[in-house]
């Protein structure tokens, strides 16, 4: 099995998720207000959606990048969910540092 990771500046760890997905990556970058998407399998991935604590959508973005505008929420943990082309979801942990 591979894993899902996810790094964010000012955390001391990353968490791991499992997938088929090797090497996928989000990145926070508080300085730019986005979260990038590293995957080595860019074309499988289709769509991410950003949930706050009370799974409200704050953010639906089509992957057609590697880049999604975080700038609008506030300081937090977010649970990110991408979809992929093939119907699989791939869920992790945000946190959103301001």
């Amino acid at each position: 099995m591979q894993s899902l990771t996810l790094a964010s500046p000012g955390t001391t760890g990353t968490d791991e998720i499992s997938t088929e997905y090797p090497s996928l990556k989000l990145l926070y970058n508080p300085h730019t207000a986005e979260i990038f998407i590293q995957c080595t399998d860019m074309d499988a991935l289709q769509d991410i959606r950003i949930f706050d604590a009370t799974g409200k959508l704050t953010v639906y973005d089509k992957i057609a990048g590697n880049a999604v505008d975080v700038s609008r929420l506030s300081s937090g943990m977010y649970i990110a969910v991408l979809s992929t082309r093939q119907g699989r979801q791939i869920r992790q942990k945000v946190l959103i540092i301001r």
